[in-house]
């Protein structure tokens, strides 16, 4: 399932580039693309027994919405939900080392903070806002389906679950 819809020039033009690298393009994606964000939950609650795999090439952006929608609708607190996505940026240095790149942490906190805010800010304005949950709704959330969310997530038969393994690529991490 793919969450950007590239043909939506409009959108991708004001939100694109370095914004689509922070929490600064949540809200307006949530308004642009609520079903898109709704479908990618539906597809968990749905999800046959076991893991969920959720990823973007980074880990933390279009991921980080995506997991901020998540734990948002299982009733996580927004402190808990930034402090979880901060997480991503340690793992993001990790990843980058590896690969020999730079780490862009620094130059997006960098480009937040010259717009007078923090991904921390972003996100728990953003998860307590009285709209949020109205933003869900627009996308399809509707109670029903936010109970058997819940109910995957929150009380899933575990003994079902296959165990997670290591996928290694060929020529970056060993044979």
């Amino acid at each position: 399932m793919v969450l950007d819809d590239p043909t939506d020039t409009e959108f991708w033009q004001r939100w694109g580039g370095v914004h689509s690298c922070t929490p600064l393009y949540y809200p307006a994606f949530l308004d642009r693309f609520p079903n898109a964000v709704c479908a990618v939950l539906a597809a968990i609650t749905n999800a046959e027994p076991g893991g969920v795999l959720v990823h973007c090439a980074s880990g933390r952006d279009r991921t980080g919405l995506i997991v901020l929608a998540l734990l948002a609708a299982l009733g996580v607190s927004a402190e808990d939900i930034a402090d979880d996505y901060a997480l991503s940026h340690d793992r993001r240095a990790e990843q980058c080392a590896a690969l020999g790149l730079d780490d862009d942490t620094p130059k997006i906190r960098a480009f937040l903070a010259a717009r007078g805010t923090t991904e921390r800010a972003l996100i728990t304005e953003l998860v307590n806002g009285p709209d949020f949950a109205d933003r869900l709704r627009a996308g399809g959330l509707d109670d029903a389906g936010l109970a058997a969310l819940r109910a995957r997530v929150l009380h899933a038969d575990r003994s079902a679950a296959r165990p997670l393994r290591t996928v290694r690529w060929p020529g970056r991490d060993g044979p």
